[in-house]
């Protein structure tokens, strides 16, 4: 061990995994040592694991009254105005026009009195106007921040989602953010024969649907079974159908 919790970690010529001491001597059997690099954070200082840059990170904070923040937090926090920024914010387009106008008739009942059946049709299966009716009318908040701020934050869960499922199928710390970035470049696109986005550039029960059913695989190839439970049990009441999907993604893991 060096220093401050440091483990030096360095390799044979023939690519064998080695445990140097701190002046990289060579060994007693005379295999080269080749190269070390320090990594942070070792979860026990003799563990023969390879070299990782774990995800535990403490980040640029750490010692400060923002300490909470790891690195993680906040690359995945400046990645999130990308979004925006490629694909755009278009909160009254297609499907969000029926979901508006039933948030709005939930907010102000004596709207829409001759399309009211219209209007509230996805309410019967879906907790998600509910919650947000809720919030919005009961702490009287501006509709149109209200929904940019939801919208934001499902945006952001989808890249943190994106992150732990990357963490999960990657052994490679930058090969995993690669694939979030390229999650956030593909934020829009079509899904294959669904007339479907990956994500929509507008709010709805599939904004958060998404993320849950994608943390709800990180939880099964994790054999986290009550997490998983809870996840896909979240995307059942967010909106069903994509349970529905979601149920058949699993039975393939």
């Amino acid at each position: 061990a060096v220093g401050g919790g440091r483990v030096l970690h360095v390799f044979s010529q023939e690519g064998e995994y080695l445990l140097s001491n701190p002046h990289n001597a060579p060994r007693a059997d005379g295999a080269q040592l080749l190269s070390a690099a320090p990594v942070l954070d070792h979860p026990e200082a003799g563990s023969d694991e390879p070299p990782f840059p774990f995800p535990s990170d403490p980040g640029p904070f750490a010692g400060s009254r923002f300490a909470f923040v790891s690195r993680e937090a906040l690359l995945l926090l400046l990645l999130l105005p990308v979004i925006p920024a490629v694909h755009g914010y278009h909160p009254w387009a297609d499907d969000a026009a029926v979901y508006i106008a039933g948030l709005l008739r939930m907010i102000h009942p004596g709207l829409y009195p001759g399309d009211g059946a219209f209007v509230l049709a996805h309410t019967r299966v879906s907790i998600f106007s509910h919650i947000l009716a809720s919030i919005i009318g009961g702490f009287r908040l501006p509709l149109a921040w209200s929904l940019l701020t939801a919208w934001l934050y499902s945006a952001g869960l989808f890249l943190y989602a994106c992150r732990r499922l990357a963490l999960r199928v990657f052994n490679d710390d930058r090969v995993a953010w690669i694939a979030v970035l390229f999650a956030a470049a593909c934020f829009t696109l079509p899904v294959a024969g669904t007339a479907l986005f990956i994500m929509d550039p507008y709010l709805t029960a599939r904004s958060f649907s998404t993320p849950f059913s994608l943390l709800a695989v990180v939880a099964v190839l994790e054999r986290r079974w009550t997490r998983a439970a809870v996840w896909v049990a979240l995307t059942a009441v967010m909106h069903p159908q994509m349970a529905a999907a979601l149920d058949d993604a699993l039975d393939e893991i």
